[in-house]
């Protein structure tokens, strides 16, 4: 079963492909209420940019926007990518759409 990776980190940046992470404060003009934390990660591959944004209500004095990104971020994605794997070698599993509206059975 092949796992995949939502973000580079084992030893594959170079200079060329080191990314940049950055912060902004970013507000929309209806649906948010305040402004909302953006972390950014800035990487040029080898044919093309490779810009990524999270948007995140942790702290910023607790959580830096690399962490955020490389740590929860990239972990998260990373779970979810081998949950969908074991879901597609395993149709005999039972599974269950589970999403944030909707309560667990």
């Amino acid at each position: 079963m092949a796992t995949r990776r939502c973000c580079s980190g084992s030893g594959e940046e170079g200079p060329a492909r080191a990314p940049v992470h950055g912060v902004l404060l970013y507000a929309t003009r209806k649906s948010w209420s305040c402004e909302r934390r953006v972390i950014a990660k800035a990487e040029h591959l080898a044919d093309k940019a490779n810009p990524r944004f999270v948007v995140t209500s942790l702290p910023p004095d607790t959580f830096s926007a690399r962490t955020v990104y490389e740590r929860l971020y990239c972990q998260r994605g990373n779970s979810e990518n081998a949950i969908k794997d074991l879901t597609i070698s395993r149709p005999d599993l039972p599974h269950y759409k589970r999403t944030s509206h909707c309560p667990l059975p």
